[in-house]
């Protein structure tokens, strides 16, 4: 191969590598509801970021059909990503769990990103550009999720996230330490194992390792309900 075609193969394998990079830094992180948590606020912004964007693609489609059928490419790339996430079983399981508002708005978001997800067709074909931004349009106008966000509250496993923070603060070799390793890994592989496991190292202890209002904030009852 001449020098020629190596400078041209290398910058052009360099202009892929610097865009798939931008592209991976571009790409929205999913909710991992079943792991985390998020504030109402960061779930109405990405709401908002959706509508905003299928607004976006819509208007350049006016004048730049293929800048809009590459956009729209993006922006499902992302709706999908959390559709699969949201579809695996071990997420249903604990998102199944929570209770009361949190439960609620959980799942309309979840209900939301399908909504899109399942709608969406031939996202390549500039044929079907407005069938599809219709599509984001109409499920942005059935939700009601913006309407049951508080921005000041958090939504998503609070056991879960109580527990990986308080790991953090506690330094490793204690009992703490070890019964919250024990019940973060039940809280987010939750199991009869794991039960078991993070049973078993509480029974090693006195059963004074927390007071009653930070335990409380441990246990997800749904949970060990289910798998003990």
């Amino acid at each position: 191969m001449s020098l020629f075609f190596n400078h041209v193969f290398l910058s052009q394998r360099g202009i892929i590598t610097v865009t798939l990079l931008r592209k991976r830094e571009i790409m929205l992180k999913i909710f991992k509801f079943d792991k985390e948590v998020y504030s109402g606020a960061e779930i109405r912004e990405r709401v908002d970021y959706y509508d905003n964007e299928s607004n976006r693609i819509f208007e350049l489609s006016r004048t730049n059909s293929r800048g809009a059928v590459s956009a729209l490419k993006t922006l499902k790339d992302e709706i999908e990503a959390e559709h699969h996430y949201f579809e695996k079983m071990l997420f249903q399981t604990i998102v199944s769990s929570f209770e009361d508002d949190n439960a609620l708005v959980v799942n309309t978001y979840i209900e939301f990103i399908s909504d899109i997800a399942t709608h969406l067709h031939d996202t390549n074909n500039s044929k079907y550009l407005s069938d599809n931004i219709d599509g984001f349009h109409q499920a942005l106008a059935y939700t009601a999720i913006k309407g049951l966000l508080d921005n000041e509250k958090t939504y998503g496993h609070h056991q879960a996230a109580n527990v990986e923070r308080d790991l953090r603060a506690i330094g490793s070799g204690s009992q703490e330490y070890t019964f919250l390793s024990r019940t973060h890994m039940f809280l987010i592989h939750p199991s009869n194992k794991s039960y078991n496991e993070m049973l078993k190292i509480w029974k090693q202890t006195d059963g004074n390792l927390f007071d009653e209002e930070t335990l409380k904030g441990y246990i997800n009852k749904k949970l060990i309900d289910k798998f003990k």
